[in-house]
């Protein structure tokens, strides 16, 4: 992820499919890791965080919005 400079990580091993950004610095997506689907958050130059899990079936019907 980048906005004028270097890229960015969201994380290892997330696999994103879906992203929103909330904020100038801020973008919310569903991503899964381990085969486990999830909604996270995440600040630029920091860790993404899970805001909830996902059943399997959610990833395939969910858009994210801002």
């Amino acid at each position: 992820a980048t906005l004028g400079g270097a890229g960015q990580s969201f994380g290892e091993g997330l696999s994103v499919i879906s992203l929103a950004w909330i904020s100038n610095d801020t973008v919310l997506f569903v991503a899964a890791q381990d085969n486990q689907w999830g909604l996270y958050t995440q600040h630029l130059g920091e860790a993404a965080g899970l805001i909830t899990p996902l059943s399997d079936a959610s990833p395939n019907t969910l858009a994210v919005r801002p």
